[in-house]
Formats: C-alpha cells, structure tokens, sequence
C-alpha cells in the first residue's frame, strides 16, 4: 500500500491517433488470394517463402506432405501440385513478412528538440503519446513491433503537441554549489571544500570536493540524511500505534510518494519512501511516515484506515494537496 505520486501517475497528457484498432491479420491477406504458382517456381527452393508461411512445401517422396497431410507420392518437381498462392504475393508479400522491423523497443528519436522514447505495450489497443513529468520525457507507445513506426510518425507529425506539453514542465534544477536546498524545512547551502562529502546540519551546508562527481555526492548525502529523519519518523509514529518498527528504506519511484509492506509469515514489515520528499515541507514528509505507519495496522484505504491517520496525524488534506500541485517540482530536482 502507498501513496500515489498523482503527479507521475494520473496527471500525464495524453494523445492518442484518432484511427482505431489495425487487424494485423490483414498484411498477410495477400498471401491467400491469386491463381496458382506457374512451374516454373515448382522447385523446392523457389517455394521457400511459402513454407516458410505455413503453406505446404514440395511433396515429399515418402508421400507425407509439410503440412501434415497425406498426398500421393511425388517422383519429380514437375509433378507438384499448384499452390493457392500469387506470385506477387510469395515474393512481395514473403519479404515484407521477413523484413526486420525499422524500430524497436527503446529506440529513441527527436522531436520538437525533445526526444522522444518508442515503447512496445500489448495492453495498448493504438498507438498513443504520453508525458512523463517524473522523468520528463516523451514516450510514443504502440501495442506490437510492427506499429513501432507509425508511433515514431505519429509522434513526429504532433511536434507542436510535444513542444507545448514539455514547455509546462517545471524547470530542471541540477546540483551545482552555490544552490541553497531545503531538507525537511531547513535550509542547508551546497558549497565545495576539501576532504570527505559531508552534510553539516549545524552550519546548514552540504560539502563537498568541486570536481565532476560534485552532484552525485551531494545528492548521496540527501539520501542519507533522508532515511535518518524517516526512520525517527517512523518510530515515533510507530510507538504511538504501538506496533514494532518495520525496515525503512529511501528510493527514487516514479509514481508513489511511500510504499508500505505489512508484516507476513517469515517476513518482517519495511516501508519505503521517495528520498524526494525531504525537499518537501517537514508537515508534508510527517505527514507520508503517518499515511505509511497506519498501513502496518490497517493495510488498505478504507474508513477506518482514514480514521486511523486522523487520529495519529491530524487532517492529511492539506498536505495530499501540497503533494498533487507541488510533486512535479520535486521530481525536477537534481535532472
């Protein structure tokens, strides 16, 4: 049980091509229409393609054809019966159906300046385009390998779309010293310095040596410090539900704010919280480890889970709000 990031998961613009399903049955139709095959294409590797299809190859001398049914045996090539098959057909139709596609899962291309991700999802039923404000990006989804392209055309011809979308994103924020960054509420100034990453939360700065890895270092120590208060958080919250304390964990998910898994047979509870959230308002962030802690007692979000956080933490709408209008910002950080 968790809570939604809504922002990466609900809030995402959506398009969609306005023409509906494609039967994918009907680029093979060619191959079912035409007169028979002339003998001159009766030898057994000019009929490849059409074996290669599933239709029946050459007989063979044992009287077993390559379908599986009986057939009179065959003592030369000129005696092979005709195949319901054109000959434009067994040779147009037989190399588009072995030609490669032109894209496939992952690959990505420009659009609008913003590049654009091709993703396969057999749950699709049409190709469609969508905005991942969490890691903001472009994603053209198609239901199968060989609609790949229509979603990169479709993506390409709808770059005003694309452009429009990503202009309302809020802006990257990347780690650079100088910056001042607030952790559950107080503000600490990332600056350079010598010697071992540290987080100093008395002089309210982050240090850290000026060189290439300079971000990374800073964003660890976050981290860091993120799972320390969610751990205090979480035990405090705990001892007023009186159960036991679960495993905390920090992770950067893309559609859940925190994540809580109850205790079960052999296993013990853990709850995991985006790291993200110590940019957030200390009310906020208390407010997820109470949201997280009430599901080790009640593991859904029915009335007496609501009850439950009421009673523990107070009125959680202001803060779910904050979260629904503000969560996209978080996610800009460090980008």
């Amino acid at each position: 049980m968790g809570i939604a990031n809504t922002p990466a998961a609900t809030d995402f613009p959506s398009l969609h091509t306005r023409y509906g399903i494609a039967d994918e049955r009907t680029n093979n139709a060619h191959f079912l229409q035409g007169q028979s095959i002339p003998s001159a294409f009766h030898k057994p590797e000019q009929l490849f393609s059409a074996a290669c299809c599933g239709f029946p190859g050459p007989a063979r001398n044992d009287g077993e054809a390559r379908s599986g049914h009986r057939v009179p045996a065959q003592t030369s090539n000129r005696d092979t019966p005709h195949f319901p098959l054109s000959v434009t057909g067994l040779l147009l139709g037989g190399m588009n159906l072995f030609k490669p596609p032109a894209f496939a899962h992952g690959d990505r291309l420009e659009a609008a300046g913003h590049v654009v991700r091709l993703a396969i999802n057999p749950r699709a039923r049409r190709v469609s385009l969508r905005i991942d404000r969490t890691r903001r990006e472009v994603i053209a989804t198609a239901p199968t390998a060989r609609r790949l392209a229509e979603a990169a055309t479709f993506a390409r011809d709808r770059a005003d779309w694309i452009a429009q979308q990503m202009a309302g994103l809020p802006t990257a924020t990347p780690v650079c010293p100088g910056l001042t960054v607030s952790l559950f509420g107080q503000a600490f100034e990332l600056v350079t310095a010598t010697g071992r990453a540290r987080l100093d939360a008395e002089a309210g700065q982050i240090l850290a040596p000026d060189d290439a890895a300079y971000g990374d270092r800073v964003l660890r120590l976050i981290k860091v410090h993120s799972q320390r208060r969610f751990l205090h958080l979480t035990g405090a919250y705990c001892e007023k539900l009186s159960t036991a304390v679960p495993r905390v964990s920090v992770v950067d998910p893309k559609a859940r704010w925190g994540s809580c898994s109850p205790a079960r047979p052999g296993v013990g509870p853990s709850i995991r919280y985006s790291w993200r959230l110590a940019l957030a308002p200390f009310e906020v962030a208390d407010y997820v480890a109470a949201h997280e802690c009430a599901h080790l007692i009640e593991a859904n979000h029915g009335p007496r889970f609501w009850a439950l956080v009421s009673r523990t933490f107070g009125d959680p709408a202001p803060h779910r709000d904050w979260l629904r209008h503000n969560g996209t910002a978080l996610h800009a950080f460090g980008r």
